[in-house]
Formats: C-alpha cells, structure tokens, sequence
C-alpha cells in the first residue's frame, strides 16, 4: 500500500536526459487527484486507524521512523541511521534534523516516544499495542535519539517500527479517541490536510516544507459514494482517477 501511494504522489518515470531536462524547465508540478471510495472516512489517527480510507491517507499525513521501499527492504523516513545491540536487544535511532510538523513545530526524539507510550496505554487501547509486546521500554538520551529496549531479540522487530509519528505538543493530555485532532490530523508528511466536510469529502494539500522536497501533486481530494456501484459509474465517467477496495 505504501508503495502505491507514493507511486501515485511522486509520479516517478525513468526518461532520458533530454527529457529530464525538457521536463524540468515545464515545472512539471501541480494539479489534483481525486481518490474516490464508498467506505466512508473514520478519524485519522496513527494509533488508531486501522480501516477505511482514513488508514492510507495516514500514509501521507504522517512520518514513521523507517519505512518499507519498492524492494521491500527497510530504509530510512524520519531516522536517518539506527544501530542494533550485538545481542539485538537494544535499538538506537538517530533522527532527522530540521523536519517540522506542519503547525511549524519541530518534530524530535519526544515526539517519537510520546507516540509509542500513548501506543501502549491501555487507556488508549490502540490496536497496535500487541505488536511491541517484546518491548521493555523506551529511552530518548536527546532530542534526535530514540532507544528501544527489548526483553527478548527479534530480527524482525524492525518492521514493527513502521508507526505514524504524532505532535505531542498538540496531544498531550488529551484523550486520543476523543480529541477533534482526529480529524484534523497534523502530522510531517508530504501533504497537510486542509478541509473535512459535511458530506464526507476530505481535500489534502501539498506540504512546501516537506523534508525530502515537495510531492508533484498540489492536491488530493477524497471524494465519498454511498455504495461501490455509484463509485465505480463516477470512476467510469472520469469523475474520479483512483480507487481502492472497489
């Protein structure tokens, strides 16, 4: 899924030199998506969201520590280098500098591990707390180092720290199934949401601060249909370019 989205978000080719070159003097940014679906929208929270078109929006809302690349390998997102303990119990992440959330605030270490404690509060009861039961606890020596501390090694622990990274200057002491940030996430990702109607119509825009460069698209609108009939009639019609789920 995740390799999908940024497929359709960077809109990456392999073309010649001349072309790249003819390419780059067009500008080639711009224009809108428009993703259509008839599973309606759920609030979008990182450790929350599980279904719906809410849960691959998330992808483009929100950063992770590491993410999965088109070879299936594990690569860096919001830490640029980690290291592994010789006994694999202990895991050290080195953050990026300079990424910011897309209120303006720095995004560090404090945020990462308010994420994966609200993960593991049962007051929370996030449905992804399973997945770090090997977890002992979590240390942040500094603003940009993050420590896992494990009970027990793993070798593939390491995808298990695909996790969405959430401000804790907004979400601290607030109820996370609660609080109006779900839907109105605000995250580090390559698109910031702008607009949730009535009707169930979500417009995200291009994030011109993004750390790794600004996404080709200016827009993504999420447009909702009450069954997969009349999705697929606009999809059909050309009213909307992409769907998922049909």
């Amino acid at each position: 899924m995740r390799i999908l989205i940024f497929a359709l978000m960077l809109m990456i080719v392999e073309v010649s030199p001349e072309a790249k070159a003819v390419s780059k003097l067009r500008k080639p940014y711009g224009g809108a998506l428009i993703w259509g679906t008839y599973h309606k929208p759920t609030r979008i929270n990182p450790i929350l969201t599980t279904h719906s078109v809410s849960a691959p929006l998330v992808q483009l809302i929100f950063n992770a520590l590491v993410r999965i690349n088109s070879k299936g390998e594990i690569e860096p997102d919001l830490a640029t280098t980690w290291e592994v303990s010789e006994n694999g119990l202990v895991y050290t992440f080195h953050l990026r500098k300079g990424v910011r959330f897309h209120d303006g605030k720095g995004c560090t270490a404090f945020d990462v591990q308010f994420t994966y404690d609200r993960i593991l509060d049962p007051q929370v009861n996030s449905p992804f707390a399973s997945t770090f039961q090997l977890v002992d606890k979590f240390e942040t020596p500094d603003a940009f180092t993050f420590k896992v501390f494990l009970k027990k090694a793993s070798v593939s622990f390491i995808y298990r720290m695909i996790r969405y990274i959430m401000p804790k200057h907004i979400l601290e002491g607030k109820d996370l199934n609660k609080t109006d940030f779900n839907f109105h996430p605000i995250g580090t990702g390559p698109f910031k949401f702008k607009e949730w109607t009535k009707d169930n119509q979500i417009i995200l825009e291009y994030n011109p601060d993004y750390f790794e460069g600004r996404p080709y698209l200016d827009k993504i609108a999420v447009k909702s249909y009450s069954d997969s009939r009349s999705l697929w009639t606009a999809f059909m019609r050309g009213e909307v370019d992409f769907v998922l789920l049909i």
